[in-house]
This record gives structure tokens, sequence and C-alpha cells, in this order.
């Protein structure tokens, strides 16, 4: 399943939690009402977008 992810691989606990600690941060202080998606780049390659944008 991992070589069907753009990144080449399944995401791991590390890389929800990056997100996890910049939204706890104050980095993501503004960041209000939306959707981080962490998926390794499906949604945008279902879409035919490039995730080297």
């Amino acid at each position: 399943m991992g070589k069907n992810i753009p990144l080449g691989r399944i995401g791991s606990e590390e890389d929800l939690a990056g997100v996890a600690i910049f939204l706890a941060s104050r980095a993501g202080d503004y960041v209000v009402g939306d959707t981080i998606t962490v998926d390794g780049g499906i949604v945008h390659a279902a879409l035919g977008q490039s995730i080297d944008v």
C-alpha cells in the first residue's frame, strides 16, 4: 500500500505528532476552522496535483 502513496511510505505517529505540535504551539495560533490533511499526498494525487508545488 505504501508504494501507492506519493511520498512512498505509510505515515507514522511522528507525522501526526508534528501537526499536533504545530497546532498546539504559537505558530498555529492563527489557524482557525481549517482541515489539515496528513496523508502523504494521496488527496493531491487523486486530484492530479503535484505535492512538489
